[in-house]
């Protein structure tokens, strides 16, 4: 007899990280001209200018922690008025998956499980 399952919706926390687009994207050049800087200054003035090209590389990723999380106050601002937003709240979210209803392994596809072989049986049977 062959072994068949059910696929199950189930919900997990997944891992995101998306701020702002506008700001998002001027910290990030904030942190590729702060190691441009820091790259040209060290080879302009040379092996004794390591200090100043270590705090300029210090403080472009500061702005891009300070940008980031300027984005981040402003969407939970929006979340709180209830506006719309781009992208989504850093941290964890909630999304569904599918599961096997034998072994309870999640699926990665709709024909069998791969964790114990079942075939799945489609919704509409």
């Amino acid at each position: 007899m062959e072994l068949t399952a059910h696929s199950i919706p189930k919900r997990r926390q997944a891992k995101s990280l998306a701020l702002e687009s506008l700001i998002s994207t001027v910290a990030i050049l904030s942190v590729l001209f702060g190691v441009l800087a820091a790259v040209a200054v060290l080879i302009v003035v040379g092996f004794p200018a390591i200090a100043t090209s270590l705090s300029i590389l210090v403080g472009s990723l500061l702005n891009w922690l300070f940008f980031q999380s300027l984005s981040e106050i402003i969407r939970l601002l929006k979340k709180i008025a209830k506006i719309d937003y781009a992208g989504s709240i850093s941290g964890n979210h909630m999304e569904m998956v599918l599961t096997c209803s034998h072994c309870d392994a999640t699926l990665r596809n709709d024909v069998y499980c791969d964790q114990c072989g079942a075939r799945l049986i489609p919704p509409s049977e």
